[in-house]
């Protein structure tokens, strides 16, 4: 029996569509089998990678513990923040931030937030955990609750930041821009997303030889309800080196929802030095103490 001859606009249509197939193939096999999501906030490199011992205090600059802040490499690609915060007499809260090189070393993109804080009791209240390569977010309750874990979709574009913020204020530092817009979770009360807008409130408002920069941060409200709002909400500062603009040197905040305030300061530097109102009634440092700060002030380039 013979075969049919297929007409020369058969042939051709066939062909095209191989090749569209084969195209679609290939551009399938060179596209990732899923496009990950990412955060939109690109933090500059530190000019120095460094584990700094620090004192909490409270806020009128009495010792209450101890604390930490470190910025470090966990391999060539991947950074690592870590803040601790201890209470002598009880509770005491960490966070960590996970960061991938991006843009040929240039920056780096936040991809995971960690927080966990516990009461003077040695009670977990829950963890957050942020995963934006995921584009999750999750509050889990503490285990001795009967509430269940709850997990929000992130914000787009992400712009969220519980953990790493004196990376990201370093522009106010630097005198690069006016105002840092972001996103805060908040797991209390029912997961959400609160918009935040941090400022510089003072510039070397400290001693001659420390030259901090002051920030205010808080819920992004309008001039209005800021106004009627100002006495509800806590004071939320940083202070960064306003010679070396990505160097933490303090900052302010409760140590967990309705918890006390602490006041966290780098060693080498005191609460007078960032204070005028406790440098006047305070004795003046110690020649050991001004080069102790002399030393933590040191500025260089490294992994």
């Amino acid at each position: 029996m013979r075969t049919p001859k297929r007409s020369p606009l058969t042939c051709l249509a066939q062909r095209a569509w191989q090749n569209t197939a084969a195209s679609a193939a290939l551009l399938a096999a060179l596209l990732p089998a899923s496009v990950a999501a990412e955060s939109s906030l690109l933090f500059s490199v530190p000019n120095k990678f460094e584990s700094l011992p620090a004192v909490t205090y409270d806020s009128n600059g009495e010792p209450l513990g101890t604390a930490s802040m470190s910025v470090e490499w966990i391999d060539p690609e991947t950074a690592r923040l870590v803040g601790t915060v201890t209470i002598d007499s009880g509770g005491g809260t960490r966070v960590q931030a996970d960061f991938r090189l991006v843009d040929e070393g240039r920056h780096l993109r936040v991809t995971r937030q960690i927080s966990e804080s516990v009461t003077a009791e040695g009670r977990s209240l829950g963890t957050l955990l942020i995963e934006h390569e995921k584009g999750t977010a999750t509050c889990t309750p503490p285990a001795d609750t009967k509430r269940e874990t709850q997990q929000l979709k992130l914000p787009e574009p992400d712009r969220v930041a519980n953990v790493p913020l004196h990376l990201l204020f370093a522009p106010l530092a630097q005198g690069h821009t006016d105002k840092v817009d972001f996103d805060i979770l908040l797991c209390r009360n029912g997961p959400r997303f609160m918009e935040f807008a941090a400022t510089v409130v003072e510039r070397d408002g400290g001693a001659p030889d420390v030259h901090s920069v002051q920030i205010q941060y808080g819920p992004n409200l309008g001039s209005l309800l800021s106004f009627f709002a100002s006495g509800m909400i806590p004071k939320l500062r940083f202070w960064l080196d306003g010679e070396n603009d990505d160097r933490y040197l303090s900052h302010r905040m409760p140590l967990y929802a309705d918890g006390p305030e602490v006041w966290v300061i780098r060693e080498g530097v005191a609460p007078r030095d960032l204070r005028s109102d406790l440098r006047s009634a305070a004795k003046p440092r110690s020649p050991a103490t001004k080069e102790a700060h002399h030393e933590s002030g040191s500025h260089s380039t490294g992994r």
